[in-house]
Parts: C-alpha cells; sequence; structure tokens
C-alpha cells in the first residue's frame, strides 16, 4: 500500500474550508482500490483492509 499521514501544510489547506472534526486523522495514497466486475470501488473492503494493517500482529507460538 501507499504512504501514510498528512503533512502541517496539507491540513492547513484544509482548515478554512472543513470543521476541525470532520477533518480527515490520516490519508493513504494507493496505487489502485478493491472494485467489483463492473469496476464500482469496494468502500467495505477498503475499511477492512485498513482494520486489518491497524491490528497489531499476533505472535507465532
Amino acid at each position: 500500500m501507499g504512504e501514510m499521514g498528512m503533512s502541517q501544510r496539507e491540513l492547513g489547506k484544509l482548515s478554512p474550508y472543513t470543521p476541525h472534526f470532520k477533518a480527515p486523522r490520516f490519508i493513504r495514497f494507493v496505487d489502485e482500490f478493491p472494485t467489483t466486475v463492473t469496476g464500482k470501488v469496494q468502500k467495505f473492503r477498503m475499511h477492512e483492509l485498513e482494520l486489518e494493517r491497524m491490528q497489531p500482529e499476533k505472535a507465532v507460538r
């Protein structure tokens, strides 16, 4: 996957237009989105992938 994070400069561009509670906490740049066979973006799959990424790796015994 891509880069994660948001610079202060990018966040500053949003501040005049977006309330603080609506500003994104992070932005991830990706090469492609998970899509259906008809080309629609699978938003639920993007959410699942991010949750998996945020989980700490399980220890192998």
